[in-house]
């Protein structure tokens, strides 16, 4: 898989990481995007922003190229 990111050229912005962040309903409060529901997410999982992020990217990665792919 890591061949075929290289390959197509598969990258995801600091912009979309973003995006991917404020959408995601599970550091949702009130409706709207909580920071401090992030990062009770983050200790609770015993993960550092940085961690949860590379997975994170690596993971949307996987999913364009395979949207590539199909």
């Amino acid at each position: 898989m890591k061949l075929e990111l290289e390959k197509f050229k598969v990258e995801i912005s600091d912009a979309s990481l973003k995006e991917i962040l404020l959408n995601d309903k599970t550091f949702f409060k009130n409706k709207k995007f909580s920071r401090t529901e992030y990062e009770k997410f983050l200790i609770t999982s015993n993960l550092s922003a940085s961690t949860f992020e590379d997975n994170l990217v690596q993971q949307e990665k996987k999913k364009n190229a395979f949207e590539l792919l199909v």
